[in-house]
């Protein structure tokens, strides 16, 4: 089932910011991968709530997913 699709007019700062967070989320859940594969933590980084390590990694796709489809329609793929 395909979700509903939503057009919204931003600034190109505000779609910088949004690109920014969701690079931070994607990073968040990149780290509590490798932290449930390795077991290795590192200060001050905080491991997501998950199941397991392949439920982790779904969520950072889904992340790069967003990020790639911003960055697709926004001409800015590769910057």
């Amino acid at each position: 089932m395909k979700s509903d699709e939503f057009n919204l007019k931003l600034s190109c700062d505000d779609i910088g910011q949004i690109i920014d967070a969701i690079c931070v989320r994607r990073d968040a859940w990149r780290y509590t991968q490798r932290y449930l594969e390795e077991g290795y933590e590192e200060q001050d980084r905080i491991i997501e709530e998950c199941n397991d390590s392949d439920e982790a990694c779904k969520i950072a796709d889904h992340y790069d997913n967003i990020l790639k489809n911003i960055k697709n329609q926004c001409g800015v793929l590769g910057k």
